[in-house]
Parts: C-alpha cells; structure tokens; sequence
C-alpha cells in the first residue's frame, strides 16, 4: 500500500494552514501602516480573543496589539483579521481599541 497520496494530502493542507497565517499577518501590518501606525508588539488568540471571543469564526484571526501612531502616541487594541465567510481571503479588518482616542490627536 502506497502512502504518496496521503502525505500529498497532508503536505497541501500545511501549505494552506501556513498561507492563512502569512496573509492574516501581511493584511494586518498593511492595516497598520495604512493608518499611519507602526505595531510595536502582536500576539495572534485563538481562545482568549478578547471582545471578539465567540465573535470569530475559523478563518478569521484575532490579534492583541499595541501600536504606535505618527504623533508617538501609543495604543493597545485588537485586531479581526478577515471575512466570517471568506476567512483571509478577504482583507477585512474589525478593531476595537482598549482605550479611546484623546481629542487632541484627532485633528
């Protein structure tokens, strides 16, 4: 009996898993620098997703962040990576930060 085609199976299915991640990062850090921060500190949940604990669904990441804005200002928040259909195949991106903005760095 030949195992070829199991560990292809197998070996597709890591690259996949694998291509998930990279994309959530590249959307995430293309977010960032889109809004004119620079992120300081990430770490990827998968259980304790803060307010998007039982908001996420597979295919969707979950970040906790801390960034820094152009005024040097720093803020912690989180971060949903991803369509609740499409997962990272779409590049929507939820934030909801721990604290509010001051009114002076809005301008």
């Amino acid at each position: 009996m030949s195992y070829w085609p199991l560990l292809v199976i197998v070996a597709v299915f890591c690259v996949l898993v694998a291509g998930q991640h990279v994309l959530a990062n590249r959307f995430l850090f293309r977010w960032a620098q889109g809004q004119g921060l620079r992120i300081t500190s990430y770490e990827k949940r998968y259980t304790r997703a803060g307010p998007f604990v039982g908001h996420h669904w597979q295919g969707q990441f979950v970040y906790k962040i801390c960034a820094v804005n152009t005024l040097g200002e720093t803020r912690n928040g989180w971060v949903r990576v991803g369509h609740w259909l499409a997962g990272v195949l779409s590049s929507d991106i939820q934030v909801i930060w721990d604290t509010p903005q001051s009114p002076q760095s809005v301008a």
